[in-house]
């Protein structure tokens, strides 16, 4: 094959060189399977007696004299060997060239074939086997330098413990195989029992997951659930109001989400300092307080709150509305956890208790999603806070199964840019990077995302800029490519020096979708200076837990046992109040 006329980036094989390896590797290779195997089963002359007349044979063959063989042939024949010969010959002939072939095409053959294009430096897009060889050679080269080995992102692709730092962003849209992934992770960190923080959107994890005695389940719907003692976590000082920054998300206008803060940091203020057992209901109560009760209050137990509450005024109203419209939801964790104060699981203790179970799922529900979402955003707040504040170290994975799901939350930048040094990890998914940019903002999202060191993406949607996203985030490569010039019948070449993205958009939106074999995506492990094209094949995880186990509190709800439809169950009296203050 000319070279020259080949297309700079067009895929060929060495054909020419496999066959002669595989040609050369055959007569060696049945020349000693011969050699060896010529006394097996036969009483005959040894091996060393017929080499030479072999080669005479095949002398003959080539200056079309064939006498030699003719008498060889009368001499086997003569004996009775001739059967025997041609077995003795031709098993190993077979064996030889079936050997040969597999492996000239193991070292020569190129998955998706080559091209003339030589890399220079960048990241390399290497699939199949080679991609196995070239990542167990990164992670060999890491350990030698004093790096150990950590989880596995593929059964065939281990990182090492200081790359899992770097933090994990799985990418792809829905039914591409995120959960497929997401599970093979978070299998490894189970059985390793170690700690972990996971939100799970479906339900999927709490089925596969989710042992009594291993596992901790917040989920006040579910009846499996435990009752989250929100006074433990509400003991230090500077807890309330922290809190109130966590439940309460910032307003456009800032001055109505600071001072509905601060009012309710007042009702919690006052509720701790009555000396009485105290949970969510009573949370609840003291939120529903009409506004001369709540000024008496806040007078007490909270005086710098106290401007921000007046009878009949028009700014307390609104600023009532924002406060009991935002925390609504509050409504149902009085009904699932009536008395709190008596309930097990603080966040505090989980954190600082290593006696605790190392597994904590903090559930979503399609029919409670007004709660799921804002109840994870604050459990992992408060969670946030109390490991930036551990002395020693000890491995806390992050496990978020659709960050866009969840509020915006300024914690979790803080866990990704703090809780490296004490050993937190982040595992994450989202569908879309335009849905992180709704919530965060572009800038935001920039740093978010820079965050993520270790990229896993499946197929991505040919609409938005996701893919785009995705395909500049796995990096570039800078190549030379050959061009040809004929002058005259002299042939010269010149190299062009061209900087090239290691997979194209196109190559991301069009991955095949989840079939029998696994799920298919790219994986780029930050300074392994590739992205490897790879297949996930599903684990094999039993399910150990049902999905869900309705409350009864729960079943009771008319909209439970009915459609609750895409609204959710905000209560009547917030939807009314909300409908107030638009008027």
């Amino acid at each position: 094959m000319k070279m020259d006329s080949l297309s700079p980036n067009q895929k060929f094989q060495n054909w020419g060189v496999i066959f002669f390896v595989t040609c050369c590797m055959t007569i060696l290779l049945s020349a000693g399977s011969v050699y060896v195997t010529w006394n097996w089963g036969s009483d005959w002359e040894p091996v060393q007696k017929h080499y030479p007349i072999w080669l005479e044979v095949v002398k003959g063959y080539f200056l079309n004299d064939h006498r030699v063989w003719l008498l060889y042939k009368k001499y086997l024949i003569e004996n009775g060997w001739m059967p025997e010969f041609i077995i003795h010959m031709l098993l190993p002939s077979i064996s030889s060239l079936a050997l040969s072939s597999w492996l000239s095409l193991k070292l020569l053959f190129v998955p998706g074939g080559r091209t003339l294009d030589r890399h220079i430096l960048g990241s390399k897009k290497i699939e199949g086997r080679h991609a196995y060889k070239h990542a167990n050679s990164q992670l060999s080269k890491e350990c030698r330098s004093g790096a150990e080995r950590g989880i596995h992102l593929h059964p065939r692709i281990q990182i090492s413990q200081q790359s899992e730092v770097g933090n994990i962003l799985i990418t792809g849209q829905p039914g591409s195989g995120k959960t497929v992934v997401m599970c093979h992770i978070l299998q490894q960190i189970i059985e390793n029992h170690q700690r972990a923080f996971i939100y799970d959107e479906k339900q999927e994890y709490t089925a596969k997951f989710f042992e009594k005695n291993k596992a901790i389940l917040i989920a006040p719907w579910d009846k499996r659930s435990v009752v989250w003692n929100i006074s433990e976590d509400m003991s230090h000082s500077t807890a309330p109001a922290k809190f109130a920054e966590y439940i309460i998300p910032e307003t456009k206008d800032r001055i109505w989400s600071e001072s509905a803060r601060l009012i309710f940091t007042g009702i919690i203020v006052f509720l701790k300092s009555r000396n009485k057992p105290w949970g969510w209901l009573q949370l609840y109560k003291a939120l529903n307080l009409n506004d001369r009760k709540l000024r008496i209050v806040l007078e007490t137990h909270y005086p710098k709150a106290v401007r921000f509450v007046e009878e009949n005024n028009r700014t307390t109203q609104s600023i009532m509305i924002t406060l009991q419209s935002e925390l609504g939801w509050l409504e149902w964790l009085a009904k699932a956890w009536p008395h709190s104060y008596r309930g097990t699981f603080s966040i505090k203790n989980w954190v600082h208790n290593n006696d605790e179970e190392p597994t904590l799922i903090v559930q979503a529900h399609k029919r409670f999603s007004i709660v799921g979402s804002p109840l994870c955003h604050t459990l992992l707040s408060l969670m946030v806070d109390e490991y930036l504040t551990r002395a020693t170290f000890e491995k806390c994975y992050l496990v978020l199964d659709e960050l866009a799901n969840l509020p915006k939350s300024p914690s979790l930048i803080r866990w990704l840019e703090l809780s490296r040094d004490r050993g937190g990890r982040t595992i994450a998914g989202t569908q879309a990077i335009s849905q992180l940019k709704e919530i965060y903002g572009n800038d935001t999202t920039d740093s978010l995302t820079s965050m993520f060191s270790n990229l896993i993406t499946l197929k991505i949607g040919s609409t938005g800029e996701t893919a785009k996203f995705m395909s500049r985030s796995l990096g570039e490569r800078v190549i030379e490519r050959p061009h040809y010039h004929n002058n005259q019948g002299q042939t010269s070449v010149k190299w062009e020096q061209l900087t090239l993205p290691t997979v194209y958009l196109s190559e991301l939106t069009q991955l095949p979708n989840p079939n029998k074999d696994g799920v298919s995506g790219f994986l780029a492990i930050n300074g392994w200076s590739a992205t490897y094209s790879l297949v996930w094949p599903y684990p094999k995880i039993p399910q150990v837990a049902k999905r869900e186990q309705l409350a009864k509190w729960a079943k009771d709800i008319p909209s439970v046992k009915k459609a609750i439809g895409i609204n959710s169950v905000i209560p009547k009296r917030i939807l009314s109040r909300r409908q107030e203050e638009s008027c």
